[in-house]
């Protein structure tokens, strides 16, 4: 936290509580009191310069919560739409709020000229998540000499320390412009996202906080239709929220929503790796933060995916009967409580969850706990798990965040242990250069599976990553930025086995023209391969190298792409080649289509295929993406989204695992062919805050075959025929 900076926003008792209508205009009375913040830096290309264009942000509160207003000059501007939560193509301006001013969990908070929103949390530094959905409020206008944001952002939004009487809290800000046809990206205070220290930089203020009690209740309907036989299935549901003071709140949800309005992507997975997916239900994403532990390679201690998750008899999903948790911000420590029971269903038990944590936050440090529990019935299995985590802050240029965990399960009448430990060191010794030191052990036996999310456990791993971009350039140069990282991995298992590690470099190139070019170049050297195998043995693996170029256009006309070319090997020496095309084109500011194609040929893919098994395939992927994404009216929205993959893949060689080597087997391996598609049009009609109409029809499909000789238009007309999905969802929410 920046110290000595700290800047008192006096407590204005506004006449009405409302004399400030958001309506992005700020020409009440009352923001000539507002505190303003206009020594804004230009962080991309991060010169540390005062920008070209002005920003001027203010901000005032009172006992209804915290307004925010930024004024931004700028003559080129881009007001495309985008819908919540949607990345976009339009001039922004983010507000990051950290309740408590500690730097553990900042609230974010986008605005687009566009008319478009988003929000999320930021943890521990950097650590971003944005399924978390605020109730909060704002407005935008423009001039000719500038456009403007106004916000309203609600005590309600957060849980922070506080009592039922009026008390000054300390609490930080920093705001965020992005202005798109210069590519610039403008921060206050000076500070960016992708340093590891970014929520501990902001600029404190103090605020009275008097918050009466306050409660919502969000019941919802969702109603399906089969079109293929017309069975229809109809739920009903009730998410309850309630906050006696700004510093306690108590949540619950009967019969979680499930209506799904956002299809998953198409994934082609063939690896022993799970692919981790968000989670977007309301309860689950609501104040989620204090929960949200995570560490190096991908590791997530609470994966909320995991509750009412495929069933345990792999048929459907496992619904949910009853969640409920606690947060509470107390004066030693931040405690959460959690709970969750699935429903059980004919053919399935369902499984029973539990979580506590605490988090204990001085002014350079912060010391946590958090433990889970899972009782699953069906399968006789008990899961618990414990992980101490620290994050100690030991200059302005240099911290720690660390993981200390271990993991039981009792499943049979067998009792396993297993125990991790992972360690992050930031390092920071001038303005465009990053150091980041990660080091990990997940031991054969740690298992978190039942609740949490981690890519493999039998891993001792060590990493260094560097940052260092150039940005001081001749004013006739080509270049804006040039961007340098490097990768350095060394990873062996806990039997002593040496798996391959990788050295990897990345250059881009920004220039003046607002086009980008990145080259990559991989090396990963040759090792054990202990999980092509599926638990029956290891594959020494020969070195394999990756090679990408890449150019991307300006964002900032009606028509944008970015074109990669991939040069690679995934096998034992031949060589792979990919290409993928994303575009995008704004037919209006409210209509814009996507395009995305990908396609792999590749004569060396080496997957396992279970019991020893290891093939050898030539094969061809091709998958595309359509979206069409068009606003209505001011709250109303459609989109219309297809996804597609066909994978051929003949088989050159069969193998069996044996002491690390592969045996060519005398039998041929099976060819595999494999198709899915996935279509939903949905239309939204936004009633309020949080409260949502939405009318969705998806169609989905997939088969698999041997058939080589099938052609791609065969396999789209044979999943589009016979769908696995079709049906037609109306789905209402209203927030009160």
């Amino acid at each position: 936290m920046k110290s000595g900076l700290s800047l008192v926003t006096y407590f204005f008792l506004l006449p009405s509580a409302c004399a400030i209508q958001i309506d992005g205009k700020l020409d009440e009375t009352a923001w000539q009191h507002a505190t303003v913040y206009k020594d804004f830096v230009q962080t991309m290309p991060n010169t540390g310069k005062p920008p070209a264009v002005r920003t001027r942000a203010m901000l005032l509160t009172d006992e209804e919560g915290i307004y925010v207003g930024i004024i931004n000059q700028q003559e080129e501007r881009s007001r495309r739409y985008s819908s919540h939560d949607q990345y976009t193509s339009a001039d922004f301006n983010i507000v990051y709020l950290d309740f408590d001013g500690s730097g553990n969990t900042a609230y974010e908070f986008v605005a687009t000229l566009g008319g478009g929103t988003m929000d999320g949390t930021y943890t521990r530094g950097n650590e971003s998540n944005r399924d978390w959905d605020g109730l909060w409020t704002v407005a935008v206008s423009e001039d000719e000499k500038a456009w403007y944001s106004e916000y309203f952002i609600p005590w309600s939004v957060a849980t922070f320390r506080s009592s039922g009487v009026a008390e000054t809290n300390n609490m930080a800000v920093s705001f965020m412009r992005y202005n798109i046809a210069a590519q610039e990206i403008y921060f206050f205070p000076d500070t960016s996202r992708v340093l590891n220290t970014f929520t501990y930089d902001f600029q404190p203020f103090d605020a009275q906080v008097s918050q009466p009690g306050n409660w919502s209740a969000t019941p919802y309907f969702s109603g399906k239709w089969q079109v293929e036989d017309g069975v229809t299935d109809h739920q009903l549901g009730l998410d309850l929220v309630y906050k006696p003071n700004s510093a306690h709140q108590f949540l619950a949800t009967l019969n979680p929503d499930f209506g799904q309005v956002e299809s998953d992507e198409l994934v082609v997975n063939y690896t022993s790796i799970e692919t981790l997916r968000s989670d977007k239900r309301p309860f689950f994403a609501e104040n989620q933060s204090l929960f949200d532990v995570r560490g190096p390679d991908n590791l997530k201690l609470f994966h909320t995916r995991r509750i009412g998750g495929t069933s345990s008899d792999g048929v459907g999903v496992q619904e949910i009967s009853v969640a409920a948790k606690s947060i509470h911000s107390l004066s030693f420590a931040d405690v959460g409580l959690f709970y969750a029971r699935e429903k059980h269903m004919p053919q399935s038990a369902g499984a029973t969850f539990l979580a506590g944590r605490w988090l204990h936050s001085a002014q350079d440090w912060s010391l946590g706990q958090l433990t889970t529990f899972v009782d699953s019935p069906q399968t006789s299995r008990k899961a618990a798990m414990s992980n101490l985590d620290f994050n100690y802050r030991i200059s302005e240029q240099t911290s720690l965040f660390g993981n200390i965990l271990a993991s039981r399960v009792e499943e049979q009448s067998e009792d396993t242990t297993g125990t991790a430990a992972t360690l992050s060191a930031a390092f920071r010794p001038a303005r465009n250069w990053n150091n980041l030191f990660e080091f990990s052990y997940f031991s054969d036996k740690l298992e978190l599976k039942d609740l949490g999310y981690l890519p493999r456990n039998n891993l001792l791993r060590a990493r260094y990553t560097g940052e260092h971009s150039l940005v001081d350039f001749p004013s006739d140069s080509t270049f804006r930025r040039i961007y340098l990282q490097g990768i350095a991995e060394h990873s062996q298992n806990t039997d002593g086995d040496k798996l391959p590690s990788v050295h990897s470099a990345v250059v881009r190139m920004d220039l003046k023209s607002r086009y980008a070019w990145v080259g990559i170049a991989e090396r990963r050297s040759s090792g054990i391969d202990d999980l092509i195998a599926r638990g029956y043995g290891k594959v020494g693996i020969p070195a394999q190298h990756w090679f990408k170029v890449q150019v991307l256009s300006p964002t900032s006309g009606a028509f944008s792409y970015d074109l990669a070319g991939i040069f690679y090997q995934e096998g034992l020496d031949d060589w792979a080649r990919r290409a993928d095309i994303n575009t995008k084109w704004f037919v209006t500011d409210n209509v814009r289509v996507e395009l995305n194609f990908q396609h792999i040929h590749s004569d060396d893919w080496l997957i396992g295929r279970g019991a020893g098994a290891v093939n050898r395939y030539s094969r061809t992927l091709q998958k595309w993406g359509l979206n069409l994404n068009s606003r209505l009216s001011t709250n109303s929205d459609i989109s219309w989204k297809m996804e597609w993959y066909g994978l051929k893949a003949a088989a050159r060689e069969g193998y069996q695992v044996s002491d690390v080597e592969l045996i060519p087997q005398a039998a041929r391996p099976e060819d595999i062919v494999r198709s899915a598609l996935s279509m939903q049009i949905r239309y939204r009609y936004r009633l309020a805050p949080l409260s949502d109409l939405y009318v969705v029809y998806a169609r989905s499909g997939a088969e698999e075959g041997e058939d080589l000789n099938v052609g791609r238009t065969e396999l789209i007309e044979r999943t589009w025929r016979e769908p696995q999905e079709n049906y037609l969802l109306l789905k209402l929410n209203y927030r009160f």
